[in-house]
């Protein structure tokens, strides 16, 4: 049997309890600057150093 290797995923963009504010909806916008992308994205860690960005 082939043994499957082990990556790590880690979701960014997503830092308030709901996700990302949605674009329409300016009032639910946070007035931190460091809340400036509206977006999501993910990184998966490889072995070997592996590296897949996910920028959506």
């Amino acid at each position: 049997m082939r043994r499957m290797e082990q990556w790590e995923i880690i979701i960014t963009g997503c830092g308030t309890s709901h996700g990302n504010p949605p674009w329409g909806y300016p009032a639910l916008w946070s007035d931190d600057p460091r809340d400036l992308r509206r977006r999501s994205g993910a990184v998966l860690l490889g072995p070997g150093g592996r590296v897949v960005l996910i920028d959506v």
